[in-house]
């Protein structure tokens, strides 16, 4: 009897750590409502600049009945047009648990709608100076034919819970766990057939944008710390 102890008590300790990290991926032992998802989301919809240097932004309307449906908790869909250049960057910024905002990224959610991804999404840093871990997003292209209009898009996403921006391929067992997360797509109008990204109107508003929403999402005041923990 006593021989037979010791396998049921590996048995159980393996139940118990695969219950445990199934209630972390899942969510199950975090609060939704959490104190630290509401401060990102005031955040992100009180701190984002309709000015980014060149930039101009105006609102843009988005699916409501899809965003609900999505369980994330709050959302800004906007268009930046430079000033100089006529070019164009839309925005769509999220907050919410880790669970729900990385359920669907431009390489699900696009090509159910349609479009045609041209390549495996790769990652790829951008330099936006001093006082800034450069951001790294993943990114890849994305083209639809219609009899209307062709569309074809660079999009760049990028996830946070700490100023830190990361494209990582997997992000839902990544980020497994986390209260509060924020997700961003940059979405650029390829014009001619050059998909180069270095020439993407994408990758030059990020490196003005992004120390303008790190400061904004993760200001430097005392509960700062809370939030990067």
């Amino acid at each position: 009897m006593t021989r037979i102890i010791p396998p049921i008590f590996c048995v159980l300790v393996i139940l118990l750590i695969g219950t445990y990290y199934q209630g972390v991926y899942s969510e199950r032992w975090s609060l939704y409502d959490s104190k630290l998802l509401d401060e990102f989301s005031d955040r992100l919809l009180a701190n984002v600049p309709l000015t980014v240097g060149e930039w101009e932004g105006t609102e843009q309307e988005y699916d409501k009945e899809q965003f609900e449906m999505s369980n994330c908790r709050a959302c800004i869909s906007r268009l930046y047009t430079s000033k100089r250049t006529g070019e164009s960057v839309s925005v769509y910024l999220v907050s919410g648990t880790a669970r729900h905002v990385t359920i669907h990224t431009p390489d699900w959610c696009y090509v159910g709608a349609g479009f045609e991804m041209e390549e495996k999404p790769r990652n790829y840093s951008i330099d936006c100076g001093p006082g800034i871990m450069e951001p790294e997003f993943a990114t890849t292209t994305f083209l639809r034919n219609s009899f209307a209009e062709t569309e074809h898009l660079r999009i760049l996403w990028t996830f946070t819970d700490n100023g830190t921006w990361v494209g990582p391929t997997w992000a839902k067992p990544h980020f497994a766990g986390r209260p509060a997360l924020y997700k961003l797509y940059l979405i650029a109008p390829i014009n001619g057939r050059d998909k180069d990204i270095e020439k993407s109107s994408a990758r030059r508003f990020a490196e003005e944008f992004l120390p303008i929403l790190n400061t904004g999402l993760f200001p430097s005041e005392p509960d700062s710390g809370e939030i990067a923990a």
